[in-house]
């Protein structure tokens, strides 16, 4: 059974562990496809805006743009970290149909492990109506948030300007689960920075850089399935007497990720023989989706297999302004960069950049 899968659509559906009877999963799959949205976006909203931001991150580590032909080609890792408000969700205020839980306040997926108990509300097949009680575990990553590497290169152009480019080519990348296809990649990222400094008499005779920038991207993952077939739900519950009359392409399962995202800001630097000290006052946006689509076959009460299709469908906008900090070294041609940017009361990150290149 490929439980690494079906445990992340659970996650992603309810942040529990899976029900623990089959009439259970058929009364939440069936009639909760509206409630599971709603905790999934409670839930899952710290992860996207974390994903969002982090395409926003570690563009700058100078505001000296490069002279025409100089380039420097990196390799940018940056995490960006919930706020403690983000870290919870009120269940309650969900205002949920078929769920109850005995706590008002819930971990999102970057918050703390920990047991709730919840009853699920459901009508079963004969019109009955079932209440069900149990404790559940509602699992977290608990690290605040979530880390991404991505190549950039940075060409000098003319009149104190700089291109910055970051990308990968649509290219297919092996996953960790040997039971999923590869997944499908495509991003790509382009900004400007340039000298305003230049442009002040007086001022562009004082001993430091100042530049203006901006930069925008889009990032699109796509993993295909089947990540769900009805023979797993019958290696899940000992049940091999299901019938599925009417049977749907389960190739056809995807989870798809895309972000869009930009920044705009303005870089103070100051250059030293190996170090350049720099700091950024910036905005940035990004909106992010997260989709799981296709059908997804569930047993109701008479052992027929049915199916419920594009179970989740999340989109998450984030907006804020961030002061980073930070410094680069620089021997030769190997640059090595570190800054923190601080957000209040939003995404606030942390920065590695390692640099190869002819630049100053």
């Amino acid at each position: 059974m490929k439980k690494s899968a079906f445990l992340f659509i659970i996650i992603l559906v309810i942040p529990f562990t899976m029900l623990r009877a089959q009439d259970e999963i058929s009364i939440f799959i069936n009639e909760s496809t509206v409630d599971a949205n709603k905790i999934a976006q409670a839930y899952g909203t710290p992860l996207l805006k974390s994903l969002g931001t982090d395409f926003n991150n570690g563009w700058i580590n100078s505001a000296n743009p490069m002279n025409f032909g100089e380039f420097d080609i990196r390799l940018v890792t940056t995490a960006s970290f919930a706020p403690q408000t983000d870290k919870t969700f009120d269940f309650h205020s969900l205002n949920l149909t078929h769920f109850q839980s005995s706590e008002n306040e819930l971990p999102t997926i970057f918050g703390s492990t920990t047991n709730a108990e919840l009853t699920v509300l459901g009508t079963s097949d004969d019109g009955t109506e079932l209440e069900v009680v149990g404790n559940y575990n509602i699992p977290t990553l608990e690290a605040g948030g979530f880390p991404f590497v991505m190549p950039q290169v940075d060409i000098g152009l003319f009149k104190g300007t700089e291109l910055m480019i970051r990308g990968l080519p649509p290219m297919d990348m092996p996953t960790l689960n040997d039971d999923l296809r590869q997944m499908e990649t495509t991003y790509w990222g382009v900004g400007f920075k340039h000298d305003i400094k230049q442009w002040m008499p007086g001022i562009k005779l004082l001993p430091f850089s100042w530049s203006i920038y901006g930069t925008m991207s889009n990032a699109n993952f796509v993993l295909n399935g089947p990540f769900w077939e009805p023979a797993d739900i019958e290696d899940a519950f000992d049940n091999n007497s299901l019938t599925n009359p009417n049977p749907e392409n389960y190739n056809a399962q995807k989870m798809e990720f895309d972000t869009k995202g930009y920044s705009i800001g303005t870089v103070v630097s100051k250059k030293l023989p190996v170090v350049t000290f720099f700091g950024c006052l910036e905005y940035s946006a990004s909106t992010t989706s997260l989709a799981m689509t296709g059908p997804y076959p569930y047993a109701n009460t008479d052992n027929e297999i049915e199916h419920v299709f594009d179970v989740i469908n999340l989109e998450q906008d984030n907006s804020q302004f961030g002061i980073t900090g930070g410094v680069r070294f620089k021997l030769l041609i190997l640059s090595i960069s570190a800054s923190a940017t601080y957000a209040p009361n939003a995404y606030s990150s942390a920065n590695i950049v390692i640099g190869l290149g002819n630049f100053r």
